[in-house]
C-alpha cells in the first residue's frame, strides 16, 4: 500500500467540537454505549474503540480511571442486563437469551472490554492502514442482519414498544441512528453514525454497492426496517 493510499485521520471533521481530555465519567458513558451498539459482537465493539481512537487521539484511559469506570459502569449494566429473560429491559444491551453469558460473567466481560479500550487508545494512530469506520459499518450491518434477517427479529421479552429503540424487535442500528439520524445521546457516537450514513450513501451512489452484487445484507436490513417502520422509512437508492 502506498503512502497515498494509507488511511489519514479526517481531522477537519470535528468542526467546532473542542478537544479535551477524557474523564472517567465520559469514558464510562462511551464504554456503556459501546456495549449497546456492538449488539454482543466483540469485533464490532473493538472496531468502535478504534474509530474513537482515530477521531479522538487525545483520549486516554489511565489505570486510576479504570477503577472509577468499573465501579460506575457495573450497576448501570446490571440495571439493563436482567437475569430474568422475560424482562424487556434484558434486551437493551444484549438480547436474551443469546448473551446469557454476560450475566454470569458480567464483571469479567466489562474488565475485558475496558482493558481493550485502554490498549486501543494507547496505539500509535499512524499504525492504522485503513479507516476503522469501514469495519464498524460492515460489522454493524452484520449484527443488524443477524437479528432482523437470520433470526426474524430481536428478542425483546415482554411488552414490545416499536417507538422506543430498546423495545423495538425490528430495530436496525444502521437505519435508526445512521440513515435516519436519530440521536444517540453521546456526541462522539452521533458523529460516528453520521459518518456511517455518508459512507453507506456514497457507496450506493457511486455504484460500489448494488442490489444483488455483494452487500446483500445491507439492502435486506433496509428493506426489513422499512417494511416494519412505515412511518420512518429510509431511502438509500
Amino acid at each position: 500500500m502506498s503512502d497515498q493510499e494509507k488511511f489519514r485521520i479526517p481531522t477537519d471533521a470535528r468542526g467546532d467540537e473542542p478537544r479535551r481530555e477524557l474523564d472517567s465519567e465520559h469514558a464510562t458513558r462511551l464504554l456503556f454505549k459501546s456495549f449497546y451498539f456492538s449488539q454482543g459482537g466483540t469485533p464490532l465493539q473493538e472496531a468502535i474503540f478504534s474509530w474513537l481512537h482515530t477521531r479522538y487521539p487525545e483520549y486516554r484511559i489511565t489505570d486510576q480511571m479504570k477503577d472509577l469506570i468499573e465501579k460506575s459502569i457495573l450497576p448501570r449494566v446490571r440495571a439493563v442486563v436482567s437475569a430474568n429473560p422475560e424482562d424487556t429491559k434484558g434486551a437493551i444491551l444484549h438480547p436474551v437469551p443469546e448473551f446469557q453469558g454476560i450475566r454470569s460473567n458480567l464483571e469479567s466481560e466489562i474488565r475485558t472490554q475496558l482493558d481493550s479500550m485502554q490498549e486501543i487508545f494507547e496505539r500509535p494512530v499512524e499504525r492504522y492502514a485503513y479507516d476503522p469506520l469501514h469495519v464498524v459499518t460492515q460489522n454493524l450491518i452484520n449484527r443488524d442482519a443477524r437479528y432482523l434477517i437470520r433470526k426474524g427479529s430481536r428478542p425483546r421479552g415482554g411488552t414490545k414498544n416499536m417507538k422506543a429503540p430498546e423495545g423495538d424487535p425490528f430495530l436496525s442500528h444502521l437505519c435508526h441512528y445512521g440513515l435516519n439520524g436519530q440521536p444517540t445521546g453521546v456526541a462522539e457516537y452521533d458523529r460516528m453514525f453520521q459518518e456511517i450514513d455518508s459512507f453507506v450513501r456514497e457507496g450506493i451512489r457511486s455504484g460500489v454497492w448494488k442490489r444483488g452484487e455483494g452487500w446483500t445484507e445491507l439492502f435486506a436490513v433496509v428493506d426489513k426496517y422499512n417494511e416494519t417502520h412505515p412511518d420512518s422509512r429510509v431511502s438509500v437508492e
